[in-house]
């Protein structure tokens, strides 16, 4: 399967542009804080993460699963989702994954093939600065034991990357301090942590107006109830 991105939007381009532009300022990061998106919001409790829906009276709490993790950057907060129990916690896929962007401009959430690969697998064309020519060739498990092959290879004008028989092509990716944005019909994130690069494609959402979570804002049965998911 092999899909190439078309142009990047103009809404997207001014996503970048003002990320890129906005003054330094540090971002609160908080254990239970809830983000919307018309109706739908999106909830970390603790270490879990959810997904919610609200449809006319009722109110779907979808479980995306554990919190893995985060980095700080100044105005950039990441984070990934954590590997199932019995995967290597350094190296891991999942199929529906999910990967996190908190900036100024808003909470972005992608859900899809979730790929966590060490550093070491990775040539950087100057140190480990992702704004100069990288690329990366690993192969990791999912929690079957089944491998998959990730492949990335970037500049600063394009970015390709190969998930199994997936191909996707970026073109003028959104380079920021910690890691890399882009958008198309499906969507990719890419972020560094000093031992390993995290990488999620699938669907792209934005949140607005994050908050810290109140008691109302979750039932009383969500605990830590989520010991597995894929």
């Amino acid at each position: 399967i092999i899909l190439r991105m078309a142009p990047i939007a103009v809404f997207f381009m001014i996503f970048l542009l003002n990320i890129q532009l906005i003054a330094s300022s540090n971002l609160t990061k908080y254990s239970r804080e809830i983000c919307t998106a018309g109706r739908d919001e999106i909830l970390f409790y603790n270490n879990l993460v959810y997904k919610i829906k609200k449809s006319g009276k009722s109110t779907l709490f979808k479980p995306l699963g554990i919190a893995g993790e985060v980095k700080i950057e100044s105005t950039e907060i990441w984070h990934s989702a954590a590997p199932w129990r019995n995967q290597n916690s350094s190296e891991y896929f999942l199929t529906s994954g999910y990967s996190t962007l908190k900036h100024k401009t808003g909470l972005y959430l992608i859900e899809g093939k979730t790929a966590v690969i060490l550093k070491d697998k990775c040539k950087f064309f100057k140190t480990d600065s992702h704004f100069q020519p990288w690329s990366c060739l690993a192969s990791v498990n999912n929690r079957f034991n089944e491998a998959s092959t990730v492949k990335l290879q970037a500049t600063r004008k394009k970015i390709d990357i190969t998930i199994n028989d997936t191909k996707l092509s970026y073109d003028n990716p959104g380079l920021l301090k910690a890691g890399i944005t882009v958008k198309g019909e499906t969507s990719a994130m890419i972020w560094f942590s000093s031992k390993n690069v995290f990488i999620s494609v699938g669907l792209l959402q934005k949140f607005d107006r994050c908050k810290m979570a109140k008691q109302e804002d979750y039932p009383i049965y969500i605990t830590n109830q989520i010991t597995d998911y894929d």
